[in-house]
């Protein structure tokens, strides 16, 4: 369980450093005025970036074990009892329904906006102004 904290506080703040990071880099660049990073620090940065979903969905789990873990012991050794370990507060199950109600609504615009575009004509990459006509963005 201490292991699973010590991970949990670890990539906190490997996310937090990493916002500072790429705080601090848009800011260098729009300082300098033509957009563009070191390539290194850059390539770092974006591959950072790229591990910071998998590395906040582990701080998550981990967050959980913690949780739940921690109120085992007790249990088991009989100080509580499975009754008392259960969150009495008022109102779980709407927030409960409330969480799963958005994150369906969510999931189902994000697949929505994905065959969307999927289904689209490419824009070219570097658009022109006749581009931009022949391609409108709705």
């Amino acid at each position: 369980m201490h292991w699973a904290f010590d991970l949990m506080v670890a990539i906190g703040f490997f996310l937090l450093a990493l916002g500072v990071w790429l705080l601090l880099a848009w800011w260098r660049t729009r300082r300098a005025g033509d957009g563009l990073l070191d390539r290194r620090a850059s390539t770092l940065l974006l591959a950072l970036v790229a591990l910071a979903g998998p590395a906040s969905v582990v701080a998550l789990e981990s967050g959980w074990s913690v949780t739940e873990l921690g109120r085992q012991p007790w249990i088991v050794y009989g100080v509580m009892s499975v009754r008392d370990a259960v969150n009495p507060a008022p109102g779980l199950m709407t927030g409960l329904w409330l969480v799963l109600v958005v994150h369906a609504a969510m999931t189902v615009a994000t697949v929505y906006v994905l065959r969307r575009l999927a289904r689209g004509t490419a824009v070219p990459v570097a658009p022109q102004e006749a581009d931009v006509r022949g391609y409108p963005v709705v």
